[in-house]
């Protein structure tokens, strides 16, 4: 079982639920992004798409949620793993992005995120992007370089604790979100992009010495749809 079934397709125009399910439904999601933000990174995707129509939640949405707390009692008994493990490197994140997966008429993309400590997940996130991103490539380019906003502030921290993390790397499995990020020549073709997600290039194209290394996965550990953001164990 999944947390998620194809409700994240659900198009406007679909069933409203009923007065009592609006009701409920606000509560019951309110909860489940307690959960998902604080111990459940497999919950991220699913209920950030449930939070998306808080205000006129439609009868799948509602059971959807009800699926969700389904999945959450079927396994109450397994949970996040921490383990001391210097095999694993110190910092890594693996990005992901679901292009154009918002079934509304804006058409928005989905961006994710795992960061994990020599192998221990410490931080994620799956959210809706600001803008509209024209390719596949585009989508991926804003996921990773969300990322890499979040795993350059881990190293900052862990740096200020007296624990060195040497270069860290982002993962993702998109060729040419990789290409366009290392290759200055690539540059034309997201000029259009706001400038802010133009902050990874800075990082990954310092001459001396970069900030991180961006690298191809072929496996996506950050929140694609029926993808575990990270392993869950029985405690």
């Amino acid at each position: 079982m999944t947390p998620c079934g194809r409700f994240v397709i659900i198009p406007e125009g679909t069933l409203v639920a009923s007065a009592a399910q609006q009701k409920e439904y606000p509560v019951i999601v309110g909860k489940l992004l307690w959960v998902a933000n604080s111990t459940r990174p497999d919950l991220s995707l699913t209920v950030g798409v449930l939070a998306r129509h808080m205000r006129e939640p439609s009868q799948e949405h509602y059971q959807a949620a009800q699926r969700v707390l389904r999945y959450l009692k079927s396994t109450k008994e397994v949970g996040l793993v921490y383990r001391a493990n210097e095999s694993q490197e110190p910092l890594v994140a693996h990005s992901d992005a679901n292009w154009a997966s918002d079934a509304t008429i804006q058409r928005r993309s989905t961006s994710g995120s795992v960061a994990l400590v020599y192998g221990n997940p410490v931080a994620w996130k799956s959210a809706m992007q600001k803008c509209i991103s024209l390719s596949a490539v585009e989508a991926e380019f804003i996921a990773a370089t969300e990322a890499t906003c979040e795993v350059l502030f881990l190293k900052q921290l862990l740096h200020s604790i007296g624990i060195a993390t040497g270069t860290p790397t982002v993962y993702s499995d998109n060729t040419g979100c990789i290409q366009v990020s290392k290759d200055p020549a690539q540059h034309w073709k997201l000029k259009h992009i706001d400038t802010k997600y133009h902050f990874i290039r800075n990082n990954v194209q310092e001459y001396h010495e970069p900030a991180l290394r961006l690298a191809m996965t072929t496996r996506a550990r950050s929140g694609g749809e029926a993808e575990e953001t990270t392993r869950l164990r029985k405690e």
